[in-house]
């Protein structure tokens, strides 16, 4: 269950039957013995501070959302001798391993519960992306009124048993509660036709893209004379 691709200070997760594994390096072109591995991590501690800063991520490359985590996290894991551990984490590798955390629920940048619908289209990437940026922009938009007409659905608290989902001893019956229990969030609507709509949008901007080239192929063919 483990990543033998190489990363760049990028955390990375499988989930084999009830095993969590999250993996991590700094150095580029790492061999697999080089990473720093963490099977069945938990969050046992917070700090009293959280930070708001934008974060990406390969599920959704032309996306950046801005997202709140704590500062400083305390995790206890095994590494990949199976030897129990502990590690205090701050600033960017707390924020990291957060983000890997919500992978491992099942959650990513754009879910609610994340980012609260505060997310944008990395810079410079309009062109070539026309219907997602629009599916964005009114997005933005409807957040905005949320704010005001539903102020509810925002700055959602965050505690252990948020940020360790999978733990039978804090989440006891997780599978079951979690497919019900999201379905009755305030916000599950609102997640929910925002998602559509990126979706939609990315599916025609990749349909728009591939069409173009294709032309593009059969143009340089033809003018080699090969077809």
């Amino acid at each position: 269950f483990f990543h033998n691709r190489p990363t760049t200070e990028i955390y990375t997760e499988q989930i084999v039957g009830s095993v969590r594994c999250v993996q991590e390096t700094g150095i580029k072109n790492a061999k697999p013995y080089e990473y720093e591995v963490f099977v069945n991590p938990r969050i046992t501690q917070v700090g009293s501070e959280t930070d708001k800063q934008y974060e990406f991520c390969s599920s959704f490359p032309n996306i950046k959302a801005y997202v709140k985590r704590f500062t400083e996290i305390k995790v206890q894991y095994f590494d990949n001798d199976f030897k129990e551990k502990q590690k205090d984490l701050t600033g960017f590798p707390a924020r990291v391993f957060q983000h890997e955390m919500d992978h491992l629920r099942g959650k990513h940048l754009l879910s609610w519960v994340t980012s609260e619908g505060d997310f944008d289209l990395v810079p410079f990437m309009e062109n070539n992306f026309p219907n997602l940026a629009e599916a964005i922009k009114k997005n933005k938009e409807k957040v905005r009124e949320l704010k005001i007409q539903k102020p509810e659905l925002f700055n959602l608290a965050k505690g252990l048993r948020d940020l360790n989902p999978l733990d039978e001893e804090l989440n006891p019956n997780y599978y079951q509660r979690e497919e019900v229990a999201e379905y009755d969030q305030p916000w599950y609507p609102h997640e929910n036709e925002m998602l559509l709509s990126i979706q939609e949008a990315i599916e025609r901007d990749l349909f728009a893209f591939s069409a173009t080239v294709r032309s593009e192929a059969i143009k340089s063919f033809k003018n080699k004379g090969d077809i």
